[in-house]
């Protein structure tokens, strides 16, 4: 299973809302205070994906 990195905390709520789940969750190295949601990478979270953008 692979995992997508979600660097923009408004695109992650979008897909928590299509009933996408996270899976995991780090701290963002590069932004102090940011995090990075990681989601189950599936076909259907890409084609969501390109809708939230």
């Amino acid at each position: 299973m692979k995992n997508k990195p979600i660097f923009n905390s408004f695109i992650a709520k979008q897909l928590l809302k299509k009933g996408h789940n996270i899976v995991d969750l780090q701290p963002n190295k590069t932004i102090k205070n940011a995090t990075v949601f990681y989601f189950e990478e599936t076909n259907q979270l890409i084609k969501d994906l390109q809708e939230c953008k």
